[in-house]
This record gives C-alpha cells, sequence and structure tokens, in this order.
C-alpha cells in the first residue's frame, strides 16, 4: 500500500487547484488539510517556513510549488501525464512555466482589480486600470489559443500537466463568476470544454466555488460605500 500524501492548500488557488486536478484525473487520493493565508497550520510552518501552499507530505519527504508536486505525482504515481521523448516533455516545461510567469501575473493582476482589492486595504482600480488588466490577461488566452491550433492538447495528442496548469488558470474565472466566454476562442473552447466535462474535475471546481462564495461573503461586509476595505 503506498504512502498516504497530505496537501496543505486551498482550492481557490490555482496552483493547489492544479494538483487536485491532476490527483483526480490519476485516481490519486490526498489528504486535505486546510491552509489558511492568515492563520497557516503549524505542521506546514514546519514542512516549509515560507508557508507556501501547496506544499505535500508522504512520510518523511515533503516538497512545496505546484508544477514540482504535480511532476511527483505523476512520477511516482505513473500517471502518465508527460510526454516520453525529451523534446515533448521540454515543451511541456516551456507552458508549465508560462502558465505561472505570463500568464498567472495577467491572471493574478485582474483577479485583484475585479475581487482581491477588497482585502488589501486599498480603493477598488479604476476602470481604466481594470480594462489595461484585462486587455493583458486576453492577450495571454490568445497565445494559448494559439498554442493549441491544430492540436488537441498543449503538446501533441495527449493531455500533459501543462494542459491541466493552464486549465487551473482559466476556470478561476469561471470560479470567480468573472468574464470569461471560451467560446471566443476557437482552440481554447473544445480543450476548456473536455475539462469542464470531467466529472472529476468538476468535483475539485464545486468545492472552489462554494469556498469563493464563503469568502465573498465575508469580504464584502468589510467593504463599506466608499469602496475601501476595513483595516
Amino acid at each position: 500500500m503506498e504512502p498516504t500524501i497530505t496537501i496543505f492548500g486551498v482550492e481557490l488557488s490555482p496552483p493547489c487547484r492544479a494538483v487536485w486536478y491532476t490527483a483526480a484525473i490519476g485516481n490519486v487520493e490526498l489528504v486535505h488539510v486546510f491552509a489558511s493565508v492568515i492563520d497557516k497550520p503549524a505542521e506546514l510552518l514546519e514542512l516549509n517556513p515560507l508557508g507556501q501552499f501547496p506544499t505535500i507530505k508522504e512520510g518523511d519527504f515533503s516538497l512545496s510549488q505546484g508544477n514540482a508536486i504535480c511532476k511527483y505525482l505523476n512520477s511516482t504515481r505513473k500517471l502518465g501525464l508527460a510526454p516520453d521523448d525529451a523534446a515533448g516533455r521540454a515543451k511541456m516545461d516551456q507552458y508549465l512555466d508560462w502558465a505561472i510567469t505570463d500568464f498567472g501575473r495577467a491572471m493574478g493582476s485582474v483577479l485583484g482589480a475585479e475581487f482581491f482589492w477588497k482585502a488589501s486595504g486599498i480603493p477598488e482600480p479604476t476602470p481604466e486600470e481594470k480594462t489595461l488588466r484585462w486587455r493583458d490577461l486576453n492577450k495571454q488566452l490568445d497565445y494559448l489559443d494559439g498554442f493549441l491550433d491544430g492540436r488537441q492538447w498543449l503538446t501533441g495528442d495527449e493531455m500533459t500537466l501543462a494542459d491541466i496548469r493552464a486549465y487551473a488558470c482559466c476556470s478561476q474565472l469561471t470560479i470567480m463568476s468573472l468574464p470569461f466566454e471560451s467560446a471566443n476562442w476557437a482552440n481554447i473552447d473544445p480543450w476548456f470544454k473536455s475539462f469542464e466535462s470531467n466529472d472529476a474535475i468538476k468535483g475539485v471546481n464545486d468545492k472552489a466555488v462554494a469556498f469563493f462564495e464563503q469568502l465573498r461573503m465575508q469580504l464584502e461586509e468589510r467593504v463599506p460605500a466608499d469602496g475601501k476595505a476595513e483595516q
């Protein structure tokens, strides 16, 4: 019997959700320990002094950083979510890096402008600022659409960890009820819907939606009419 893997994280986080997606697709059971941003578990801080999540623990082994964890699950559980050839793996790594740099930063910028400013104690960004941030994100979505041109998945005919990580970014918009219509991109649309129709993926997303709705109610109670969050 394989050792139990414990994950410290929260489903609203795209890097955490990418790990859950990978586990769900591969039928890998994870034990979840909620990792609040404000009150982080002592065990998490012992494993990772920075308090980063996702972080996993399996026996005496611990690991942080979402992409690294997904690769670990794929390798140790033999999930088949990475190309066999060196060139294919390099392309997968390229898209994984893009998903946490350019795509991830653009996504985070939009999420901050549309919602998370409520928790930061700053005024809501202006419509002009929001427009610029959405423009940058849409540019990254255009890139994703181009990456998928002529293929079903990012590296070819098979789903890889790169697809899962990129989907974690896209699904953040639908989970948080922000404007995103996959049909606006001819290549993204079938790719995105293939994930959305997966019952295992849906189960992860349902938990994320429930968490977000609770967080939204809490933050809206903190934001008075002047648009500034209470300190």
